[in-house]
């Protein structure tokens, strides 16, 4: 009758049109995990939710304004920061060419997972501040350079992916110009 479970598939959110079906289907939703598939629903996180009102979850803030968005939460930007920073940590002994091959699975991961959300300016951001975090690492280890003088295509040369690059490449639609819609 239903799917087998997946124990790690916990996370799980229906969209209603009000908060008398809101409040069925979370009693229904219940009912069916607790009775037949003998999982406890933590009564804590379960909650329902306006549209008009902004939510988490999965690492996604949803909600509503001009139109509807799903950009990433500033905790999953956060995260993300932290750890391109313990890739990119000046102090260790490796090559451009090693850094950017350990970080590259890194920009990937995240990227392909928010890819889908309201993120082009997030995507962009975060790849000037990469570009920036591995300037910095390379006027570490030369001194002679001036911080202007290293282009961004130099990494892009060295096999960089880029957050934005992932964006065009994954959703065209977003970089149309004015004519092609």
């Amino acid at each position: 009758m239903y799917p087998p479970a997946c124990p790690y598939g916990d996370d799980i959110m229906i969209l209603c049109r009000s908060r008398q079906e809101a409040k069925a289907a979370l009693e229904q939703t219940k009912n069916i995990l607790e009775d037949m598939l003998s999982f406890k629903l933590n009564s804590k996180k379960a909650k329902t939710a306006r549209k008009s009102q902004a939510f988490k979850f999965l690492g996604y803030l949803f909600g509503s304004g001009y139109s509807d968005y799903k950009m990433p939460r500033p905790q999953a930007v956060k995260a993300f920061k932290t750890k391109v920073r313990k890739v990119t940590r000046r102090q260790q002994p490796k090559a451009m060419s090693q850094i950017v091959k350990e970080l590259n699975p890194v920009i990937r991961g995240w990227g392909r997972y928010f890819v889908y959300g309201k993120s082009k300016r997030v995507f962009w951001q975060l790849d000037c501040w990469i570009r920036d975090r591995l300037k910095a690492y390379k006027l570490k280890k030369w001194s002679k350079l001036s911080y202007q003088k290293i282009p961004g295509w130099r990494f892009e040369k060295l096999g960089l992916n880029s957050l934005y690059g992932l964006l065009k490449q994954q959703r065209p639609e977003l970089f149309l110009v004015k004519g092609q819609r």
